[in-house]
């Protein structure tokens, strides 16, 4: 019987509508504004690898984006790219963008939806530096 109750409290957790794209409007912009950088940035490395002459990366890969940011010029320093963009699971209080995206996506835990609204406006003034920056280069 314990089983099933804890299986009915995920469950329940899971469509708990608090942390839902279509009730919290937020989160749904978050997630849209971090999206348009992940696609921003793979379209920046695919360009700067088809001027060398190279194939595109299949996977989101931090150090391709530096080096597609310096060939380039890219008016977004080094150290926002690492903010937005590092993989892995991130710690708690100190994830970025990519890794709360990722774990709405993969997981949808309150915690990291917490953690998202904790810091929306740093993160939403950082993706739109970036997405600036992306039409500023490519204009």
């Amino acid at each position: 019987m314990k089983t099933l109750k804890r299986r009915k409290t995920a469950i329940d957790t899971l469509l708990d509508t608090t942390y839902n794209l279509t009730v919290n409007h937020k989160i749904a912009l978050y997630l849209e504004t971090y999206i348009d950088c992940e696609i921003g940035a793979q379209k920046l490395i695919r360009f700067y690898k088809k001027d060398n002459g190279k194939l595109p990366p299949k996977t989101l890969f931090l150090p391709n984006i530096i080096k597609a940011a310096t060939y380039f010029d890219f008016p977004f320093d080094r150290d926002s790219i690492v903010r937005l963009f590092p993989g892995g699971e991130g710690r708690r209080g100190r994830k970025s963008p990519r890794q709360l995206r990722n774990a709405y996506v993969h997981a949808k835990r309150k915690r990291d939806s917490e953690e998202m609204l904790l810091n929306y406006d740093t993160h939403m003034a950082l993706m739109r530096r970036f997405i600036d920056a992306l039409r500023t280069t490519f204009q």
